[in-house]
């Protein structure tokens, strides 16, 4: 499956380029561009307006947004701001809600005004008193601190609020998401970078929307109607691309997509050598015992293996996406010989020394920038680091081409050859000694990503339902939750353990353990106990009818709506194989096994196999999840396959007393 901008673009990094094309320019020029108050009464236009399930204006409409930031100066940051919405319902209040960034010591409001125009024609103002100080920033929101109001918002009012604010926090990189809760009828965003270097934007990979960019002198004027309302649903690409979000950043002025990556290329090149030092990265080679007869591949995974036992690494990164330091950037303190000395290092360090190991071993090594596709997508028009939260490495026989060198994340820990599902699916660069091509970041085989779980159901004399499970996840599997327990403390780490056992259904988790958790090279083993209460026969039936599904089971995607905007995009591709044995209940015996079901699709398959036993069931059930992206052409076979596998997965067990007597079923 393909899906622009996510997982197999199979597009060389020229093509990509395409983007910044500019279309036709509007009529609106930087300089003629100014942002002043709307007016205090509604317009004609703005009465006539009303909710229109076809745009997606159930609740609001966006009537425009107008940004002005001016950093000229360099130094200086100044932003004028322009917001005006109307209401069509209690959902749509949100759009009143302000919150203007402002910068912990420098950051000054000098201008406000907002006010709601009610449906009867008055005018309630906030005043900039009502302004609150508050100090938790959300993740989009750069500054120390934040002023908060709530503008009046009822059905069928318009609000209209704007100020400009000043500060020094220039940042290198800002974005800008087109897509929002509501459409946006026109977007006006004009930037003014300062400083030596040169400003620049990115436009997102979405050719239908109708967008225009005018440049003036240092000034860029980007344009927008008649936006899309940005629509949330489960398994969706990542909001920064669902969102349609424009990047404005600084770059160097000598920067052009022709030489940027091998601009790049050359510098980590720079820095690695300088780090590896030649006689340092000998004497390690040298105590590692390389068996001679061993090809290159064979030497590499052994002395992956052998840096991974002997080189701490002190930067465990978290799992959400911090970005590590700058492979460009590292202490002239630290070199191979000090980090193998003291047999520490941070994630850098250990990239930099095992680069050097395998390039001292003969082998073709280069750096690959991966970004965190829960986040974004790698962009080669986008000149900036920004888009990435780490460097994976290639490595293999000279000569090779890309798809055939292995990728390590020695970051992480994981073994040779493996790297987290985030970090791939999609197309990226191999930064070589003087050279930047592009390589695909393949996702592993599902078959390879597995869970098995061997489960045990019974019901008590009590009418409780009690179950045991141990379940194993190799790969890909429960991968994140491994990596979070590691830099959870032990109280957390408990949570994290219930939560993977299935804490918070119907079931009470009366036991959960791991092991394997710090060993990304073993499977991760969960041993879980659940009760439910109530769940087994009463006295006064004769027939009873149970499910095999709980916790034990891991969930399937759940698509509830018949209809779909954005492609579907999975982790991973998976295999859950689950074997249950279910207890029949005291005094009763099974009735007979239920049909077997076996489906066959292009996005999976599943098998379901009910065997009856002298005490209960034998359920053998076997899901395999194939495809990481599906476009919104293929949803619907996709959402009837899945719906079809949890419509079985609800499947009643059927016992029967096994002395019959007057109860009633």
């Amino acid at each position: 499956m393909r899906f622009q901008r996510v997982l197999v673009l199979g597009l060389p990094l020229a093509a990509s380029l395409l983007v910044l094309q500019t279309p036709v320019i509007q009529s609106a020029t930087p300089s003629s561009f100014n942002i002043a108050p709307g007016p205090k009464t509604m317009t004609p236009e703005e009465k006539a307006l009303g909710p229109d399930s076809a745009n997606g204006s159930e609740t609001a409409i966006i009537l425009i947004e107008e940004t002005d930031r001016n950093e000229v100066s360099g130094v200086q940051r100044r932003l004028t701001y322009h917001f005006r919405a109307k209401i069509f319902s209690n959902e749509g209040a949100g759009l009143g809600s302000v919150r203007i960034p402002l910068e912990q010591s420098w950051g000054k409001l000098q201008k406000w005004w907002g006010w709601t125009l009610l449906p009867d024609g008055s005018v309630r103002v906030l005043k900039k008193g009502a302004l609150q100080k508050e100090s938790t920033l959300r993740a989009s929101e750069v500054g120390g601190k934040v002023l908060v109001a709530q503008l009046e918002v009822v059905p069928g009012c318009v609000i209209d609020y704007g100020y400009v604010a000043v500060g020094r926090d220039i940042q290198d990189v800002e974005t800008l998401n087109l897509r929002r809760g509501a459409p946006l009828r026109e977007l006006r965003y004009r930037w003014t970078p300062g400083g030596e270097d040169a400003g620049d934007y990115c436009l997102p990979q979405d050719q239908d929307l109708d967008v225009s960019v005018v440049r003036e002198g240092r000034s860029l004027l980007l344009t927008a109607r008649g936006l899309p309302a940005l629509v949330k649903e489960p398994w969706m690409p990542p909001e920064e691309v669902a969102s349609a979000a424009v990047s404005f950043y600084h770059h160097d002025p000598a920067a052009t997509a022709s030489n940027y990556w091998r601009s790049l290329a050359k510098k980590v090149t720079r820095v690695g050598t300088y780090f590896s030092q030649e006689e340092a990265i000998r004497q390690a080679i040298a105590s590692m015992s390389l068996p001679a007869s061993a090809d290159l591949k064979t030497r590499l995974k052994l002395a992956y293996d052998w840096v991974m036992a002997h080189i701490r690494n002190t930067e465990m990164l978290p799992v959400q996406g911090i970005p590590s330091p700058g492979l460009a950037y590292i202490s002239e303190g630290m070199r191979a010989q000090e980090v193998l000395g003291q047999g520490v290092g941070d994630c850098r360090y250990v990239t930099f020394l095992y680069w050097g190991i395998a390039r001292a071993l003969g082998a073709q090594v280069g750096f690959v920038p991966a970004p965190d596709r829960r986040q974004d997508l790698f962009d080669a028009s986008f000149l900036s680091l920004s888009q990435f939260s780490r460097y994976l490495l290639a490595v293999g026989v000279p000569g090779e081409p890309s798809k055939a060198l292995s990728l390590v994340d020695i970051c992480t820990g994981l073994p040779f050859g493996e790297v987290p599902w985030w970090h791939t699916g999609f197309e990226s660069v191999l930064l070589g000694q003087d050279s930047a091509d592009r390589i695909m970041l393949t996702p592993e085989p599902g078959g390879e990503n597995i869970s098995e779980t061997e489960a045990r159901i019974l019901f008590r004399n009590d009418r409780a339902e009690s179950a045991r499970w141990i379940q194993t996840r190799r790969r890909q599997q429960g991968l994140s939750e491994r990596l979070y327990l590691r830099l959870s403390g032990p109280v957390a780490g408990k949570h994290v353990i219930k939560d993977l056992c299935g804490n918070g259904g119907k079931f009470s988790i009366t036991k959960a353990e791991e092991s394997g958790a710090d060993e990304l090279s073993s499977p991760l083993r969960l041993d879980c106990e659940a009760d439910l209460q109530g769940a087994g026969p009463d006295t006064t039936i004769s027939v009873f009818r149970a499910r095999f599904i709980g916790p034990w089971v891991l969930p399937v995607p759940a698509f509830p709506s018949p209809v779909r905007v954005n492609p579907v995009v999975f982790d991973f591709s998976r295999v859950d194989q689950v074997g249950i044995d279910v207890n029949a209940p005291p005094g009763f015996v099974p009735s007979g096994a239920p049909p077997a079901v076996h489906l066959e699709t292009p996005y999976g398959e599943y098998t379901l196999n009910v065997t009856a036993r002298p005490d209960g069931y034998r359920v053998e059930r076997t899901l395999f999840l194939s495809p990481v992206a599906v476009s919104v052409s293929q949803y619907g076979p996709l959402r009837s396959f899945l719906t079809t596998v949890a419509g079985a997965d609800q499947t009643l067990l059927e016992f029967k007393r096994s002395v019959p007597g007057e109860s009633r079923e």
